[in-house]
């Protein structure tokens, strides 16, 4: 069947219910048993229906929520901007609805979105495009129907940058070259980094790796391969596994530059283990500054991500293109600042 073919009173029809309990499964309300609400999600996702926003919003189109998705809140720094918007979300009188997915059904929950924002169960939302990470194709596939709709959503990350979509973003650029450009001032001349490297699903480079190579051939010093300690999560045990490599190494870096806080603190242990001292023998360098930087083994300095800063601007750009959709496209890097603590230290150039 034809998804524009489809309406709440051909579904209530096939169903042999009335189309306001269609319209209360469709929308989560209440005074729906289970089963009818299952039985109408089924027929929903067979014929892949999204009910029409204008004609559920016809007066007007505000519903007073704003969704928020985001891969998990186990990361830190996800945790913190979740915080963030939701106090300056409720801060507008506006209801906030925290979407977070699983990795293993990623499908599944993509189309549960869709479902929502076509069907108008948000005025708008904020989007962690890392759902690209997982399913590519069809996360493209339901931002570019969002944009033909004219649906409001800002995304939370320059991730996925696409002709037509806002974004706030750290310049995780900038962070990472401000990173070096310390660690070279410091004297330091054999520099690793421990990093994601690219995202084939983008095609582009890390930026905080593509900083790191820049800001070393800029000083005229080497990008040394057996330096670049390449890994897939980042995770402290990535961190961990990484660092245990380094102390083995003959020829060690002086320094080290890490994608995140969790894959330092992962370094740190490591280091400390394998008896190299922080900062003595080797500095080492995050990026986020979360709470438990600062709770180290040793104090970590690290590249803080103005979180504040981009929940601000995210969610001014939000609601001036809920006010008017048709609002010039933005997309807003901001710097974020270097926080100096103990596990760095100056080193003799060599």
């Amino acid at each position: 069947m034809n998804d524009s073919k489809v309406t709440m009173e051909r579904i209530a029809k096939e169903l042999n219910i009335s189309r306001t309990t269609v319209y209360r499964a469709i929308y989560n309300l209440p005074r729906v048993s289970k089963q009818t609400r299952e039985r109408v999600k089924k027929l929903v996702e067979k014929y892949d229906y999204h009910p029409n926003i204008t004609a559920k919003n016809l007066a007007s189109r505000r519903t007073g929520r704003i969704g928020i998705v985001l891969e998990n809140l186990f990361v830190p720094i996800r945790n913190i901007l979740s915080q963030y918007l939701i106090d300056m979300i409720n801060g507008r009188s506006y209801k906030v609805v925290l979407e977070t997915f699983d990795s293993n059904n990623v499908e599944g929950f993509m189309k549960k979105i869709q479902a929502d924002i076509l069907g108008g169960s948000y005025d708008g939302l904020l989007i962690e495009p890392d759902l690209f990470h997982f399913k590519g194709d069809k996360f493209k596939e339901i931002i570019e129907k969002i944009q033909r709709n004219k649906f409001p959503f800002i995304f939370l990350s320059a991730s996925a940058k696409w002709p037509g979509v806002d974004f706030v973003s750290t310049n995780r650029y900038e962070g990472g070259y401000k990173a070096i450009k310390y660690l070279i001032e410091l004297g330091h001349r054999r520099i690793a980094i421990v990093s994601i490297l690219d995202y084939p699903e983008y095609n582009q480079i890390e930026p905080r790796y593509e900083a790191y190579r820049k800001a070393l051939k800029d000083n005229n010093l080497e990008v040394n391969p057996k330096w670049i300690l390449p890994i897939e999560h980042a995770g402290a045990l990535e961190g961990y596994n990484a660092g245990l490599k380094i102390a083995e190494m003959k020829d060690k870096p002086t320094a080290i530059f890490c994608i995140n806080d969790f894959v330092a603190m992962g370094v740190l242990k490591a280091l400390k283990e394998s008896g190299i001292r922080v900062p003595d023998d080797i500095s080492v360098v995050g990026f986020d500054n979360i709470e438990l930087s600062n709770f180290a083994i040793v104090p970590l300095t690290t590249i803080a991500q103005p979180v504040n800063e981009i929940s601000f601007e995210a969610i001014n750009l939000l609601f001036r293109k809920i006010s008017n959709p048709d609002t010039p496209t933005r997309q807003i890097y901001i710097d974020p600042k270097l926080i100096i603590r103990n596990s760095c230290k100056s080193c003799g150039k060599d």
